[in-house]
């Protein structure tokens, strides 16, 4: 990371994952969240990459995240460009996953507008409730085809089977009992994912 400290241009750190500048008049991120930011972009370079899964052979990284990251793709490229590097860093692009209210983005919603995989069944039902139908037809279209045939909730609801689904995987990872309730699919009808 400190090695690629000048390689990146000041101003293009602070607005890093600003797509849009803000109407508050934001003030610019300080130095804890410029590291972070710094570390973000060390992560997509193909050296790096190599050394964390302890590989020699890593010349190419596809970065799977969504369109927020662009910026933080291209300081990657722009360092690997600046070391005179061969390696190849793309960008798999999604949009962010929207609130349940579909005003905002899901990583930046407070509780009470974000779904938690571990969210018990009362609060996820309440919060699937205010969903409008397209921020619903988003979630749907959003899992792997298969986990949406496999199983469906006790009220047929396509969404909770999911939520169950999930929530049944980090249980299990955690150790603890499925949430009451909750219809366990079959166990091909599994899905690798994020926790929100």
């Amino acid at each position: 990371m400190e090695a690629i400290s000048g390689l990146v241009r000041p101003q293009d750190l602070d607005d890093l994952y600003t797509i849009r500048p803000s109407r508050s008049g934001q003030k610019p991120p300080g130095a804890a969240r410029l590291r972070q930011y710094q570390r973000s972009i060390v992560t997509y370079i193909p050296s790096v990459v190599a050394e964390l899964v302890g590989s020699l052979d890593v010349r190419h990284v596809v970065v799977a995240e969504n369109l927020h990251q662009a910026k933080a793709i291209s300081a990657a490229r722009t360092v690997l460009t600046a070391t005179g590097s061969q390696d190849r860093v793309d960008h798999l692009a999604h949009l962010p996953s929207p609130s349940i209210t579909g005003t905002s983005r899901m990583a930046r919603s407070e509780d009470r507008s974000t779904l938690f995989c571990l969210d018990a069944a009362e609060v996820r039902a309440e919060k699937l409730l205010r969903m409008p139908p397209a921020v619903r037809q988003f979630w749907e279209n959003s899992w792997p085809r298969s986990l949406r045939l496999a199983g469906t909730a006790v009220d047929g609801d396509r969404l909770n089977a999911v939520f169950d689904e999930w929530h049944r995987l980090l249980a299990q990872a955690a150790g603890m009992p499925p949430a009451p309730g909750a219809v366990i699919p079959p166990d091909h009808a599994t899905f690798e994912g994020a926790t929100r």
